[in-house]
């Protein structure tokens, strides 16, 4: 008993001081890394026209248009063969960019994909409609995305399995289409031809490209990524139904598409 009253004694003479409850550390978000990676110096002028000689030599005939970007999708060079005689330039121009970006952008140091195998991946539907447009004409019977992609119906990966999830790259067409800035810093350069070089500021790009013809270009004797290559057959209007060999019926398949002379070429 007088235990306990001594603990009582000592508990109202001794001073209790509260300790504050400690503040918590509010959250925030780590700020974007601005991707050194992406400083790599750029190809050289010779070393772009080298690539297009190459490139254009590899193919037969003479009506392809050949783009070459670098790692943030900035365009480095483009070659328009003499056959082409598509009446808007600038929009068939960009569909051999959204070759070139889609390979570019998707690869690595440690990787390849080339833009056959992100529209394997991706899975997208994609209708006539959409191939068959133009993001930056003002007739509104023609003005859509313009992808450069295979017309048919996706959905599920691996094609042809049924009750499987849509893919993490459903319509990645529908996408980069936009520049990303960080902190003022050009991350990744989306934009059009027609706006790199000044002629047409309000034009649009054709996003990724999901038709086969885009390829990654790798530094010789190393896994260097440098920069992405996309050939684009633009036909007389600059859709890539032409390049794909495109007929409205039933029987021709999106694999027969995507494998069609020109595009195979």
């Amino acid at each position: 008993m007088n235990s306990f009253a001594n603990i009582l004694r000592f508990f109202k003479k001794s001073e209790y001081v509260r300790r504050p409850k400690p503040v918590p550390t509010p959250l925030g978000a780590e700020s974007l890394e601005k991707r050194s990676m992406m400083a790599f110096p750029q190809l050289s002028a010779l070393d772009v026209e080298a690539l297009l000689d190459r490139a254009s030599a590899a193919t037969p005939s003479r009506d392809a248009i050949i783009a070459i970007v670098d790692r943030s999708g900035q365009i480095l060079g483009v070659r328009t063969e003499a056959n082409v005689t598509t009446p808007d330039l600038n929009f068939a121009i960009n569909g051999a960019i959204a070759k070139a970006r889609s390979a570019v952008f998707f690869s690595s140091d440690q990787g390849i994909l080339t833009s056959r195998t992100v529209g394997y991946l991706s899975q997208s539907t994609i209708t006539q409609r959409e191939v068959e447009a133009n993001p930056s004409s003002l007739n509104e019977s023609i003005r859509g995305p313009g992808f450069v992609a295979a017309v048919g119906v996706g959905g599920q990966f691996p094609p042809g399995i049924i009750n499987q999830p849509l893919v993490d790259l459903f319509c990645i067409e529908h996408s980069n289409r936009v520049s990303t800035f960080v902190d003022g810093q050009l991350i990744a350069n989306r934009k059009s031809y027609g706006q790199q070089v000044g002629t047409a500021p309000n034009e649009t790009s054709r996003g990724i490209g999901t038709l086969p013809g885009g390829l990654p270009v790798y530094r010789a004797n190393s896994n260097e990524l440098i920069a992405g290559i996309g050939a684009f057959f633009p036909g007389p209007f600059g859709f890539a139904s032409f390049e794909q060999g495109f007929v409205p019926v039933a029987s021709q398949t999106q694999q027969q598409r995507v494998n069609a002379p020109l595009v195979l070429e």
